[in-house]
């Protein structure tokens, strides 16, 4: 088991002064079964109103409104994650594992993984190659999804 403590600063600086901003911040850091984080204050100066909100992927959205008229604004996220210890990758897969992922993709909602990757392209040859290996396919919608 492994701790790491992760300090990460945000600042603007404005040339003239601003009267609001609004900004959001994906920093806090996601607990699962590989970590978990045990403390996230996340300051900021000048004060600001905050308000954090659940993520599609298990994290953590804050959004903080800095009300006063300001030339720089500070956002300060501290964490102390604990990392478990991973599991070994198995060897090899079943022939139904693209099976099952696509099970769990029917029953989820994991729309934004499914829209097009703008790294990959698809080509003729890649199209081909799909049609032409029944596993192929599967693999090829899951790099779309993860590139």
């Amino acid at each position: 088991m492994n701790f790491y403590s992760i300090r990460h600063l945000t600042r603007f600086r404005y040339s003239q002064p601003i009267s609001e901003s609004i900004m959001e911040t994906r920093m806090h850091p996601r607990s699962d079964s590989s970590q978990h984080c045990l403390t996230f204050p996340s300051p900021s100066a000048p004060a600001a109103a905050s308000s954090a909100t659940a993520t599609t992927w298990a994290t953590t959205s804050s959004t903080s409104t800095f009300p006063a008229s300001t030339t720089n604004s500070l956002i300060v996220a501290e964490s102390v994650v604990e990392q478990q210890p991973l599991p070994d990758v198995p060897p090899f897969l079943s022939p139904d594992a693209w099976d099952e992922l696509d099970d769990l993709v029917e029953a989820g909602d994991y729309w934004e993984m499914l829209l097009p990757s703008t790294f990959a392209v698809e080509t003729p040859a890649l199209v081909e190659l799909a049609k032409s290996w029944t596993w192929c396919g599967a693999m090829i919608r899951f790099i779309w999804c993860w590139s």
